[in-house]
């Protein structure tokens, strides 16, 4: 009846003929973290993550468990990192107004995609999963490979041939070093000083996520 409209699979099953893309509930799409998304990954279909700013889908006055910004960022990158779409829920009061809570932690992200979007938007799943210490998006012969587990020392990658890599958002020289043979990609993370604060360019790994630009 309505051809423009698009039909989301929300059922926690894999997707039924009539669909147009595939929705994982709190977990990014091959992750069943919360137990609700065991479904096979479509590879035909768009896919997105569902998810809560706090715990409850709609507005919830005793529900004060509000996910930080730097988890809803990573949440946001892991998500991309799948070449997924983020869909992050907001449960208005009931006189129509947003909680200063919501607004808090969507204008912490808008001001974090305000400056580091190009490596989100545009993008799609990069050449390896998310993982512990983060994710990889992809832009043509572009990756940005973000970390954001801060703690961690080095991460090694199999890339293509790596034309160069240099911090966008960390004070510091980026170390790295390819195997010729492997083509895996080590590269080094703790020589940048003490973890920093979000969008750190004082010295130290970025709280929030810490992003690598590789060109291929």
């Amino acid at each position: 009846m309505q051809p423009n409209c698009l039909i989301a699979n929300n059922h926690h099953l894999p997707p039924i003929a009539g669909e147009d893309y595939q929705i994982f509930e709190r977990d990014v799409p091959g992750e069943n973290n919360a137990g609700y998304s065991g479904q096979e990954v479509s590879t035909r279909m768009p896919l997105e993550t569902c998810e809560t700013i706090n715990r409850t889908w709609g507005f919830n006055i005793t529900d004060n468990r509000y996910k930080s910004v730097e988890e809803l960022i990573g949440r946001l990158v892991r998500t991309a990192g799948t070449g997924a779409n983020l869909l992050l829920n907001v449960g208005p009061m009931p006189d129509g107004r947003i909680q200063a809570e919501c607004v808090e932690r969507l204008a912490g992200m808008g001001d974090w995609l305000e400056k580091w979007g190009h490596t989100i938007y545009g993008t799609t799943a990069g050449p390896v999963r998310p993982a512990e210490w983060g994710a990889v998006t992809r832009k043509e012969n572009v990756l940005y490979v973000h970390i954001l587990d801060s703690s961690a020392e080095s991460i090694t990658l199999e890339l293509p041939k790596v034309r160069s890599a240099r911090w966008l958002n960390v004070d510091g020289r980026l170390d790295y070093t390819q195997d010729r043979r492997t083509g895996e990609v080590t590269f080094s993370l703790g020589g940048v000083g003490s973890p920093g604060g979000s969008d750190s360019l004082g010295g130290g790994l970025d709280t929030a996520d810490s992003i690598i630009e590789v060109t291929l």
